[in-house]
């Protein structure tokens, strides 16, 4: 088919169009049509899904009284705002890193105005139709008839059938009023031809009790991926919500049903989950007239029922505690996955735990495709701090899809998208049980095929409708895998799927299917997508914060570990045994199960361990008896010993010191400064005996506020009671009255949330409310000093306790009350807290137990040490040990030339038995940087460093590594040779560098024209764009040079050239910004060379306005040119019957003077050229 004939059936098209409405105008028995479409405009392809394609569809004819759900989607105001807030969110060196928008404030800044929303609300309701809306006005849904909508929309909506599936489409472009136009970026539910399907393959007998392989739950998953050490350090994510999105089924006649039972869900949870642990909360929010969650879902017989199960128990099983709401409509069209989604980023007042949402889950996939509500709503969940995820499909790349991967997976971008999830057959290690409590890690993982049916298995690929994003771009392995694979996928470059991977075989849910309730074994990567969810949601609430979208962090940790870093700490799980039809596991990234599991543990150390470089800070002492207990409280931090040594780390900076005071003793200083830089500092204390001895300490109270308890009332931390003694005092004991569980720290200093003069101090509360009393080690208050017992929240729900009627017995020194409203300090002593502070003895000999740390990651026999209270000890072994009596305390671990711990400080517990803490070493990297000299600015040019190579516009290129000698090799630029052109450079504890000197070659380029069509003015013609022209050079030729011969309308195209078809290996993508008027128009750029023999592409494309490429039916010249590529419609075809007019050669022009710019030529090869310059 060639282009002139293309441009005959469109005309016979459109004369056909009149002919049909011309011929119905007095048909009978046809409900009338609304024909006035003054003021109205045809939507722009891609926003209302018109049906190109009919290809095994037949269509049915008109259905006038069918009802439609039809979503329409409005565009963010100040899109480039969120385009730079969206990429600010992903940048580590912007002061917005992961810091995103609650609703509200999304809202504020970028939801459509409510003048615009409301008015397009208004204008549907009064022509009939249902309006639901949603509260940050993005998108609303119209309920109505498709005579409603024909009428409305002129967009000839009728019904189709495609095997046994029958479904509505529009036969021509929608339109809507003009003044609206601008505002719709997408109308979803007009085309209901596509379906979703399930990522879930579940055999046949139901209530299967093995398939011969290791049957899981989701509670060995909590083990393998190391959650319980997250769950054991922060607690359980109780705060967090899980969103999945699905559809509801129907039963066998066709009916409506339930998508779960909620009680199986409970069962699960009761039956599986470890002892202690919190259950999940579950909800379904129905849309669309979905019916709500029941016993009918055990009468599904389209399997939803068994995904929405399966995502609810494992989204619970990975996050305990969380809730997890399904969101879903009544059919798997995309218009409710659509309303779905958008729900959940906007949800009604009846569902306030969606304003909780961290995480959400789809287990469905599809061809795929774009979709402009779906992307907008990634948009949106990616600024306010929500990851999504999406299974990535389950046929392992053995069915119709072959190579292609699948929509949702696939939707992903620079700085927002899905995180595609791929799956995993796993084996435990020690004994998987109901519980997960035999389980202790992970004995094997490999790819999933093959099981239970042949050719069942987790699916991947590269996109030819998403590019490749700049995370996995920026992925020396990822991106090697991604554009190794064209081969086999047919795409030199685009998003690979999936990313992570999770279990994806042999599960085990508890259903109500068919009259029969119990344990129901299944496969799929519907299983690793919610797991990943939980996994997420647990993450957050372990580092206090959103972690949003996920995908660029994932490839930074993961070519980081696959580049050696993480030794210890490694967050991922990468499988190196397994492959589906087509991809293998590769031991690092893979387009079967990406970058495999993810240990929890390991990812969320890694993420919170970055911090500049420590130094001892250690203070001495002499004149104390031995063995006599003293205190220095640095940068608010107190620690004591019994030893002559008191040691703190600190980055560089000057802090302030106190010494703590030691009855019967003055200090020298007393208190004073010192300064941290770049090495270890030190301070000399002298102690010298008083002349008065010290008094002999009973138990006492010195300041107390007491209450009865009918006047105790509780309020949120923090907040502080200052005090006052009438005499010099020593104590050792608070007591707070406390509620709800929790842990809360409380210090005493001479300031307004000051340490003083006793450091922070953890108490742990219970569910009991009532006094909590904790012992220190002795500090002394002066008489006549205002001091603050200062009460902060670590974590929970605890609250302090207050009075409006304090004790008359006792009240002595209560002075002020602090607290908050809001964010507004407030002081008052109307309702003062509820405390005591005070002495008790204490025993003189408790029993101490060991406290070990253990280290990984140093070479062996490098020494290392740790100051635990105080005392610091250093070993050449994996191990350094002390021994202390119950209590918390803190250590800080010594610098390691070279080298960063993980942790670098903290605390530990000693509670009736011995404590260990394990720190993870990793190797220092420094900056290697490689500057150039000789070239003209802007030339790109890159070196290969130990393997890796980097390319630069600017002077410099740079690597980081780690102490040794590594090679280098300089790339080749044209026309320069550089001087080393390879050497080897040396990392020893410092930055190193490398100058390299580029000085111009002597070769000389023939002048000629190498490629070109030409014609004579009368065989022009003009063709929209994108199109390509396929050549080759009979000899290997340097160019510099490419004229166009452009016209129809001014605006910017764009060429590149390459040995694909839109590809740019030989020249990147140049801009071109054409006039009015039609003609020749020629651009330079820097040198390229065409080798012999190769097949090329000139690639050309629209970026901007309407301008048109000239073809012809009579070329004067035609050399090399082998194939003409273009479109009509959607559909790409390619001959050489009329082909474009270009040509591609080589001038001699001052380079500096032309690179970028456009000339008039009035010779080509010898023909004539108008001149439009």
């Amino acid at each position: 088919m060639n282009k002139q004939f293309a441009i005959l059936v469109l005309i016979i098209m459109v004369l056909g169009a009149f002919v049909t409405l011309a011929g119905n105008s007095n048909a009978q028995n046809v409900p009338s049509m609304q024909s006035q479409t003054t003021g109205m405009v045809s939507l722009s392809a891609g926003t209302n899904h018109v049906l190109n394609n009919m290809n095994g569809i037949t269509r049915i004819g008109n259905v006038y009284e069918k009802q439609l759900s039809v979503m329409i989607t409005l565009k963010f105001r100040n899109q480039a705002q969120l385009n730079s807030l969206l990429a600010n969110l992903q940048n580590t060196n912007s002061p917005m890193y992961h810091k995103y928008l609650t609703s509200q404030e999304f809202i504020n800044e970028f939801s459509p105005s409510a003048s615009v929303y409301n008015s397009m609300v208004t204008y549907y309701k009064a022509l009939g139709f249902s309006v639901k809306t949603y509260n940050d006005r993005t998108s609303f849904v119209l309920g109505g008839s498709v005579l409603q909508f024909n009428n409305v929309f002129h967009a000839g909506i009728q019904l189709f059938e495609k095997g046994s599936y029958q479904f509505t489409a529009p036969t021509t472009s929608a339109m809507i009023p003009a003044q609206f136009a601008s505002q719709v970026i997408n109308i979803a539910g007009m085309n209901n031809e596509h379906l979703a399907t399930l990522n879930l393959v579940n055999p046949n007998p139901l209530f299967t009790t093995s398939s011969g392989s290791q049957l899981l739950y989701g509670s060995d998953m909590q083990n393998a991926y190391q959650l319980s050490q997250l769950y054991s350090k922060y607690g359980y994510p109780t705060n967090e919500t899980i969103a999945t999105i699905l559809w509801s089924g129907t039963n066998s006649a066709g009916a409506s049903v339930a998508p779960f039972v909620p009680s199986d869900i409970y069962s699960y949870f009761n039956k599986t989950l470890p002892a202690g642990e919190p259950h999940s909360s579950v909800y379904g929010a129905p849309l669309g007239g979905a019916p709500a969650p029941g016993p009918s879902a055990a009468n599904d017989n389209t399997q939803a029922d068994f995904e929405s199960t399966l995502d609810l128990e494992m989204a619970g099983s990975a996050a305990p505690g969380a809730t997890v709401v399904e969101v879903y409509g009544p059919q798997a069209t995309q218009t409710y996955l659509d309303q779905a989604f958008s729900f959940i980023l906007s949800p009604s007042s009846s569902y306030p735990q969606l304003t909780h949402t961290v995480a959400i889950s789809n287990s469905w996939g599809g061809t795929d495709m774009t979709d402009a509500t779906w992307t907008s709503d990634l948009q949106q969940a990616a600024a306010m701090g929500i990851s999504v995820f999406a299974s990535s499909g389950d046929d392992g790349n053995s069915g119709t899809s072959g190579a292609a991967p699948s929509f949702p997976a696939t939707a992903s971008y620079n700085t927002y998208g899905a995180t595609a999830v791929g799956g995993l057959t796993t084996t435990v290690s020690g004994t998987a049980s109901t519980d997960g409590s035999g389980t202790t890690g992970i004995s094997t993982e490999s790819v999933w095929y093959n099981t239970p049916n042949s050719g069942d298995g987790s699916q991947g690929g590269v996109s030819t409708v998403y590019a490749e994003p700049s995370w996995q771009k920026a992925s020396s392995d990822a991106n090697s895998v991604i554009t190794g694979a064209s081969a086999t996928t047919g795409v030199s470059s685009g998003r690979g799927t999936p990313d992570v991977a999770a279990d994806g075989a042999n599960m085990e849910i508890w259903i109500s299917y068919s009259g029969s309730t119990g344990y129901q074994e299944l496969w799929g990567t519907s299983i690793a997508s919610p797991l990943t969810a939980g996994l997420f949601a647990t993450m957050d609430y372990a580092v206090g914060h959103k972690l949003g979208f996920a995908n660029p962090l994932i490839y930074q940790l993961a070519q980081a570990e696959y580049n050696g870093s993480y030794s210890s700490s490694r967050p991922f799980y990468f499988v190196s045994n397994g492959s589906n039809a087509l991809f293998s596991a590769n031991n690092g990234y893979s387009l079967a199960v990406g970058w495999g599991s993810i240990n929890a543990n390991n990812f969320v150390n890694d993420i919170t361990s970055s911090s500049p470089t420590s130094y001892p800070v250690t203070f001495t002492e002499s004149g104390l008896p031995s063995g006599t207990s003293w205190s220095v409280t640095f940068n608010g931090q107190t620690s004591s010993s019994t030893s002559t040594t008191v040691s703190f780390s600190a980055v560089d900076g000057t802090y302030s010191y106190t010494i703590g005071a030691v009855s019967g003793y003055t200090s020298s200083p007393s208190s004073g400064s010192v300064t941290v830089n770049g090495a270890s500092a030190g301070v000399s204390v002298t102690f010298t005996a008083s002349s008065t001895p010290p008094p002999t300490q009973t138990a006492a109270t010195y300041s107390i506020v007491n209450a009865t308890s009918s006047n105790i009332n509780l309020y949120t931390l923090p907040e502080a009671e200052k005090f006052t003694v009438s005499n010099t005092v020593t104590v050792n004991n608070v007591v707070l009255y406390l509620g709800g569980s929790g842990t809360v720290s409380f210090s005493i200093g001479t300031s307004f949330q000051g340490t003083q003069v006793l450091g922070a101090t953890n108490v742990v509360v219970g569910s009991t409310i009532g006094w909590y009393s904790t012992t220190f080690a002795n500090v002394t208050l002066s008489a006549g000093t205002d001091y603050f017992l200062n009460v902060n929240l670590v974590s929970g729900s605890t609250q302090w306790g207050y009075t409006s009627s304090t004790s008359t017995s006792v009240d002595t020194g209560a002075l002020q009350d602090y607290w908050y409203s809001g964010s507004t300090l407030t002081h008052d002593n109307s309702y003062p807290d509820i405390y005591s502070v005070g002495y008790v003895p204490v025993s003189s000999s408790p029993t101490s137990y060991p406290v070990t740390f253990t280290e990984s990651g140093l070479p062996s026999g490098t020494s290392w040490s740790v100051t635990f209270n105080g005392q610091t000890s250093s070993s050449t072994s994996t191990t350094v040990s002390f021994s202390a009596v119950d209590g918390t305390y803190s250590y800080t671990i010594g610098a390691v030339s070279g080298y960063t711990s993980s942790p670098s400080s903290g605390s530990v517990t000693v509670n009736g038995a011995s404590a260990g803490v394990n720190i993870a070493f990793t190797q220092d990297k420094y900056p290697v940087t490689f500057t150039e000299s000789g070239l003209p600015s802007g030339t790109s040019w890159s070196v290969t460093f130990n393997g890796q190579t980097s390319s630069s516009t600017s002077t410099t290129v740079s690597f980081s590594a780690v102490d040794g000698t590594y090679s280098y090799t300089i790339g080749a630029v044209s026309g320069y040779t550089s001087s080393p052109s390879s050497g080897s450079v040396t990392v020893n504890g410092a930055s190193a560098g490398v100058s390299i000197a580029f000085s111009a070659t002597t070769t000389s380029y023939p002048v000629g024209t190498y490629v070109i069509v030409n014609a004579t003015s009368s065989n022009i013609y003009l063709y929209t764009l994108p199109e390509a022209e396929k050549f080759t050079v009979s000899n290997t030729v340097t160019v510099n040079n490419v004229v166009l011969y452009l016209g129809g309308g001014s605006g910017k195209v764009s060429f590149s050239i390459g040995t694909s078809r839109g590809g740019s290996q030989t020249l990147g993508t140049t801009d071109v910004t054409v006039g009015s008027s039609t003609g020749w128009v020629k651009v330079f750029f820097n040198d390229v060379t065409l080798t012999a023999g190769t097949d090329y592409f000139l690639n050309v494309n629209l970026v901007s306005g309407s301008t048109q490429w000239g073809y012809t039916s009579s070329p004067s010249v035609d050399t090399g040119a082998l194939q003409d590529f273009w479109y009509s419609g959607s559909t790409l075809y390619h001959d050489n019957s009329y082909p474009d007019i270009f040509s591609i050669g080589y001038n001699t022009q001052s380079t500096a003077a032309i690179l970028g710019q456009m000339f008039s030529d009035n010779t080509m090869s010898g023909v004539s050229l108008p001149n439009i310059f």
